[in-house]
């Protein structure tokens, strides 16, 4: 539900932007902006808030399918990562924590982030591949994502963008056994 909001939200003020250049329409649950030229000029942003629809210049993108399929390769290539070497949790940690500074620094571009997550070094892992592999699964959608959403010259990337790197990251986070703590009771 949050990421809904989060696009619609988003979708509200690009809709709004080109409001302020051009015809709107709103017509309940389908809201349009154009560039210009009237209430007959082809839509450049369309909204359905029913399905949660983007149409950036004609081009659709169901946001709400691409972040569920994300998280689901992502978790899919972490639990069979785990299940061939447990080690390989150490570096599912170390990518939480990755991922979770770069939403915060919102940094998106997934070549940077597959670079990054490639300097990953968990002493007890003998061969970090599968893990990498793990996460790569979700980081290749992700990268098709990502061009998707740059492509459609959105001035302001991040609200798309930050939910999608927040998928890969919930994936690593779902197959992640909870950290065990061990009290000491002497203290």
């Amino acid at each position: 539900m949050k990421k809904i909001v989060l696009t619609a939200a988003l979708t509200a003020i690009v809709i709004t932007s080109l409001c302020a250049f051009g015809g709107c329409k709103n017509t309940g649950s389908l809201q349009t902006a154009t560039g210009g030229g009237g209430s007959n000029a082809p839509a450049l942003v369309e909204l359905n808030t029913n399905t949660g629809l983007i149409s950036i210049a004609g081009q659709t993108i169901n946001t709400n399918l691409e972040y569920e399929t994300i998280e689901s390769a992502t978790s899919l290539g972490v639990a069979l990562a785990i299940s061939k070497d447990t080690n390989s949790i150490a570096y599912f940690r170390a990518a939480d924590v990755i991922l979770t500074a770069a939403l915060a620094n919102g940094q998106f571009d997934p070549k940077q982030l597959s670079a990054t997550l490639k300097t990953i070094s968990v002493n007890e892992l003998k061969d970090s591949s599968s893990a990498q592999a793990g996460v790569q699964t979700g980081l290749i959608l992700y990268q098709t994502f990502f061009g998707q959403i740059v492509s459609a010259k959105i001035a302001d990337t991040s609200p798309y963008l930050g939910p999608g790197l927040a998928a890969i990251r919930d994936g690593i986070g779902a197959e992640l056994p909870a950290a065990s703590v061990t009290l000491d009771p002497t203290n």
